[in-house]
């Protein structure tokens, strides 16, 4: 399902007619992808995508609040569903597994983290929340091709996430227009990097050619 258009949004003040009552009414067992476009209900978000189903391969945000609750979930159902898998190929004599039903494209563009802009009170220990939800979301999505964290002011990816960035990745995408990589962030980018064996695109902190602005 695709919200990234123009008829959602109303032209005179810019903002998304995009409801979550609508969106929930939307998607279920069989969406498989999902393209939202500037929604800030973060428990919206959260009800959302516990109402998709198991297919679900690819999830894009655009310009959207995103809560901390609404990536526990997708860790939550990643690691059911892994669960599921393993259990039939342990109990079922001849196996088919049934890759489709993790996460293969994750991107995130231009959102904003709630809780996590300059100088909200106990940021640090909420930036470790995320940090922990995050590891465990990646951990659960051992098909993951193509992961794009682009955030407005802080990138909540820390050492714990980046290390669980599983090993199919083809292509990473890290941005953070109004905030700045911390040194440990880009060394933890680097290593993840060295252990990608799949990893063909790399960009961090685009340029204006275009261009990776941070040498790996």
């Amino acid at each position: 399902m695709d919200t990234v258009d123009t008829a959602l949004i109303d032209p005179s003040n810019g903002n998304s007619r995009l409801t979550v009552d609508a969106l929930r009414r939307a998607v279920g067992d069989g969406t498989t992808h999902l393209f939202l476009n500037k929604l800030d209900d973060v428990g919206g978000l959260a009800e959302v995508l516990e109402a998709c189903g198991e297919q679900l391969r690819v999830l894009c945000l655009v310009e959207c609040t995103v809560g901390l609750e609404a990536m526990c979930v997708l860790a939550e159902k990643g690691a059911q569903l892994q669960v599921t898998i393993t259990l039939t190929l342990t109990l079922t004599p001849t196996p088919t597994p049934t890759l489709t039903l993790t996460l293969q494209g994750l991107v995130f563009q231009n959102c904003t983290v709630l809780g996590l802009g300059p100088g909200h009170p106990g940021r640090e220990g909420r930036i470790a929340e995320w940090d922990a939800c995050l590891a465990a979301l990646l951990a659960a999505c051992p098909q993951l091709l193509w992961l794009s964290a682009g955030f407005m002011d802080v990138v909540p990816l820390g050492q714990r996430a980046w290390q669980a960035v599983p090993a199919s990745l083809h292509a990473l995408e890290v941005e953070c227009p109004r905030g700045t990589l911390s040194r440990e962030q880009i060394e933890s980018i680097r290593a993840a990097k060295q252990r990608l064996p799949s990893l063909s695109w790399l960009m961090v902190s685009r340029d204006r050619d275009a261009q990776s602005s941070v040498t790996l």
